[in-house]
């Protein structure tokens, strides 16, 4: 695969998969052998992971949108950094819903074999902004001084 065949699908991963909630295109983007290291330091494994995921994320944000913003590639590799938008109308992860719309930067990294699956990400993504904007954390005000 090119570095630009593996934007192109990359791409299509985020419209179709991500932005549609279709899980049952998950396989055709990412391998049976997936690792995906969050944020948190944990790793999820699988193309069911990522189907939980989408089930979670648009349970909790129905009208979700992802927007590439740049993306990058390096040999088997692909970056990119996204904008993310979406009302809270449901439970997300145990929180109950606010009604607000957030308003999220993230980051990715993805690694994809020689057929164009994925098989490894790493993501990064404002989780205290998230937290800020649906009112489960303080906005930090001016610094004093």
């Amino acid at each position: 695969m090119t570095k630009a065949h593996n934007k192109v699908i990359v791409q299509q991963l985020v419209t179709e998969v991500w932005n549609k909630a279709d899980a049952g295109r998950v396989t055709e983007f990412y391998a049976d052998d997936f690792v995906f290291h969050t944020e948190g330091g944990d790793v999820q494994r699988g193309p069911d992971s990522i189907k939980q995921w989408l089930e979670v994320t648009h349970g909790a944000f129905p009208d979700i949108s992802y927007q590439i913003g740049a993306i990058y590639a390096e040999a088997d590799r692909v970056a990119f950094r996204y904008t993310v938008a979406g009302s809270n109308t449901g439970d997300f992860r145990g929180i109950p819903a606010t009604g607000k719309t957030v308003h999220l930067t993230g980051h990715m990294i993805l690694h994809l074999n020689a057929d164009g699956k994925i098989v490894e990400g790493h993501g990064y993504w404002d989780t205290l902004g998230l937290m800020q904007q649906i009112g489960l954390v303080p906005e930090f005000g001016p610094p004093r001084g």
